[in-house]
């Protein structure tokens, strides 16, 4: 499932609310840049979309400026479904 790369962080996590879409395996991949282009991390596994989803939350709570970017804008407008790890 890719993102629309015109989404906003908040509107992300908004869709992301929704516990059926939160185990959804197709969302690991732009999950994945989208965490590692907000914090930089190198998971020494791949993490589960639910600790990319804590990730991501727990940076913009850090620093709620990045709530309203676009997703096209952080990771690319087409990286937010091409992968990043394997």
């Amino acid at each position: 499932m890719p993102l629309d790369p015109e989404w906003t962080v908040d509107d992300l996590l908004a869709f992301l609310s929704d516990d059926a879409v939160t185990h959804d395996p197709a969302l690991r991949h732009p999950l994945s840049r989208l965490e590692q282009a907000l914090t930089g991390a190198n998971w020494t596994r791949t993490p589960s979309t639910v600790a990319l989803i804590r990730s991501i939350a727990e940076s913009v709570g850090r620093a709620p400026g990045l709530r309203s970017s676009r997703l096209g804008h952080l990771v690319g407008q087409h990286a937010v479904d091409a992968p990043l790890r394997s």
